[in-house]
């Protein structure tokens, strides 16, 4: 066969397997690039001229000679010489098969189905346990259908004494412990063995009783490894398994008016998932039609790829990953929505978090549904601020004091959160015991929220090392505004611009310099590789959420403290629910007010 490959989906079932809602959802998690679907009622899905054009049949429906003397009565259809003869030749054929969940029980009255299948559900000697929820752990890691699949928890049913026929020798790849037994959760077969001359590869995925089982991430997971395995086509070498959508465009081009806002920075995601080589930029959602349209011409997405409604294109269209680049107000609920979409892996843009409130749910959905999330800190990457806190570490500078930054025409949250989450990286993440801060406000706004004119935020780590960022002006440099200088007993350490391009280290030594050309595009490029090695079982981050939600707890504290005027004190503790420099603009505002009557 040339062209993609058709997919037919063997249907029906009674109310409570609502196979055809979980037949799109595979389908949505394959996408429309690689295969054709066909959602087939019974036997209209082994009619001889489907068939002949299937590359792949998934028995999804549950067709049984006693289903119209249930309490939940469906009519049966028994299948004529035609289907079964088709049906015979397809598995001869070599052609694969994937059963799901109550699928093996079809056909009860033609027992030759059971046979060409080679596992079978037998009425009146299997049986399923009731739903509860099931600890399902992988016995074979090695098998291409568990690659990148941990041990996850599930509401389901288990199924228990389903019929192996004779001369069937099936892998088990997966099982979960029920009433002080084994049961087998997930197999699959290689070849004939026992079932009939010719036949092909076999997999049969017994959970699935309802929608709620598809929610979970690593449901998402087995199905497309399982039919990349049935098909023999590895997702390493065929195409990109990973589907990437970025929220929020942006305008393209270069920014105006830097505190503006609508700086294009989903172009720079963009371009870090199209330069992995098993991510594909699949989607994309903005609520401005012109930015996502030119974000879609630029890489070439196509309609069906293109959303307004950011929450339709995870309910429909079921991404992978997720990029996340719009106005801090927004990032809550986005993430939100991601994770319990089932993404694998999200990049949230920085400044992270607009309250304490906020970070802390932010925190509850990542550890509840296991979504790996990282942070676009990418100056974490940059080969002179690793170059820095090694010579740190060495003890070219002594004993650390203070470290200390300006940024010129700036702020602490959108440009400034660089420099507090820097600190802490060149200290390899030391907790930091408290933080004070002062904040001018007045009627600067950007991004989406209210931005000061001038503010300080001066910490200290627990070791007693301090640090202080100057958000709106800078320190004196003769080379480049944004700078940060590393005090130390012995020595001082200086890093010049954005991407510390360049160190001059001073001590008794005399004075060292070092300069580096990293392009910067290869941080973004970094990011997106971490993660992706992460989903797949390495090590988490330097990125991670857990490694830099410590930098927007220093962020928040430095305006808490100003609204509060007084110290605060880390781990931050608070229920404030709004961005703090909005409650400071209303405070000025109510100030003004009353000095005017």
């Amino acid at each position: 066969m040339s062209g993609p490959t058709h997919i037919v989906f063997l249907l029906g079932a009674p109310a409570f397997h609502p196979v055809e809602a979980q037949a799109r959802r595979i389908a949505g998690w394959l996408g429309p690039d690689d295969y054709r679907y066909h959602y087939l009622e019974g036997k209209d899905a082994l009619e001889p001229a489907v068939l002949d054009n299937c590359g792949l049949l998934v028995l999804m429906g549950l067709h049984w000679s006693g289903l119209p003397h249930i309490r939940r009565p469906m009519p049966y259809v028994p299948l004529e010489d035609r289907h079964k003869q088709a049906f015979e030749a397809y598995v001869r054929s070599g052609r694969p098969i994937i059963i799901h969940h109550g699928a093996s029980g079809c056909y009860d009255d033609w027992p030759r189905f059971g046979e060409l299948l080679g596992l079978t559900w037998e009425w009146g000697v299997t049986k399923h346990s009731p739903i509860h929820e099931l600890d399902i752990r992988l016995t074979d890691r090695a098998h291409p259908i568990t690659r990148g699949v941990d041990d996850f928890q599930l509401t389901d049913e288990a199924y228990y004494d389903i019929k192996v026929m004779p001369g069937v020798e099936p892998r088990v790849l997966a099982s979960t412990r029920y009433d002080g037994r084994e049961l087998p959760m997930i197999f699959a077969l290689e070849g004939e063995g026992g079932r009939a001359p010719g036949a092909g590869r076999l997999a049969y995925l017994v959970n699935g009783h309802d929608m709620g089982v598809f929610e979970h991430p690593m449901m998402q997971r087995l199905w497309r490894n399982t039919v990349s395995w049935a098909l023999e086509t590895p997702e390493d070498e065929t195409r990109a398994p990973y589907r990437a959508a970025v929220i929020g465009c942006g305008e393209s081009g270069e920014r105006k008016d830097k505190k503006a806002g609508g700086f294009g920075i989903g172009y720079w995601h963009a371009d870090a998932f199209r330069g992995h080589p098993r991510v594909a930029l699949s989607m994309a959602a903005d609520i401005s039609r012109p930015n996502l349209d030119a974000f879609a011409q630029k890489y070439k997405l196509p309609e069906a790829g293109r959303y307004e409604d950011y929450r339709r294109m995870l309910d429909e269209a079921w991404p992978d990953l997720v990029s996340i680049g719009t106005h801090l107000g927004l990032h809550r609920e986005m993430i939100e929505a991601a994770a319990e979409s089932g993404v694998k892996g999200i990049i949230c843009e920085k400044p992270l978090a607009a309250s304490p409130v906020e970070l802390d749910a932010v925190r509850g959905v990542v550890e509840r549904t296991g979504v790996k999330m990282v942070v676009a800190h990418v100056r974490r990457y940059c080969e002179g601020f690793r170059r820095a806190r090694q010579l740190i570490d060495e003890g070219a500078i002594g004993r650390p004091v203070l470290f200390f930054a300006g940024i010129e025409g700036w702020d602490l949250a959108e440009w400034g959160s660089h420099w507090l989450d820097m600190f802490r990286f060149l200290r390899h993440d030391r907790p930091v015991s408290w933080v004070m801060g002062q904040a001018r406000v007045r009627e600067t706004r950007g991004y989406g929220h209210a931005m000061e004119d001038h503010a300080i935020a001066y910490y200290q780590f627990d070791d007693g090392v301090k640090a202080l960022l100057d958000g709106g002006h800078a320190f004196h440099s003769d080379e480049a505004p944004m700078h940060m200088t590393l005090t130390g007993t012995t020595g001082t350490l200086r890093i010049y611009g954005h991407a510390g391009h360049r160190l001059v280290l001073q001590n008794a030594s005399g004075q060292a310099e070092e300069r580096f050309e990293q392009p910067f595009t290869e941080t973004w490029d970094r990011l997106v590789t971490d993660l992706v090695s992460w989903i797949e079982g390495g090590p988490e981050p330097c990125t991670s959420l857990n490694a830099v939600a410590p930098s927007s707890e220093i962020n928040l504290a430095a305006y808490l403290s100003s609204l509060r005027r007084d110290r605060i004190d880390l781990p931050l503790e608070d229920d404030t629910d709004e961005w703090p420099v909005e409650t400071l603009a209303r405070v000025r505002y109510q100030q003004q007010s009353i000095a005017a009557v």
